[in-house]
């Protein structure tokens, strides 16, 4: 199917808001907590220093390392992956055990896996 850039950046809109960059970021890299902020070693350079910082609060990532980069959580899944813009996004967004966006509320109630009986 071809690419539809409006339905592309309405995703990228919505993984923005709704990850957590700790838990996505915590499959590459191990983290220490610190408040709201995370550190770890920079999955992207060699090193033993924890360079790599990210935010929850502003789901932001940067290495104060060698790399001096940084972005949010597309642009990590992007480096960390290897993969495009377009892939990063449905990777991210895929529905099953790698997935990193949780799918969306189903049924009546709005609750995802709510049932009736016992």
């Amino acid at each position: 199917h071809k690419p539809d850039p409006d339905l592309d950046e309405q995703l990228a809109s919505e993984i923005r808001s709704n990850l957590v960059m700790s838990e996505v970021v915590g499959r590459h890299v191990q983290l220490q907590s610190f408040g709201t902020s995370y550190k770890g070693q920079c999955p992207f350079h060699q090193g033993n220093e924890p360079t790599f910082h990210i935010s929850n609060d502003d789901k932001r990532w940067h290495c104060f390392g060698p790399c001096d980069t940084g972005g949010d959580v597309i642009s990590f899944v992007m480096r960390a992956d290897e993969l495009g813009y377009t892939e990063a996004l449905h990777q991210i967004a895929a529905p099953g055990p790698g997935s990193r966006l949780a799918p969306p509320a189903k049924g009546p109630t709005g609750v995802q896996g709510a049932h009736s009986g016992p």
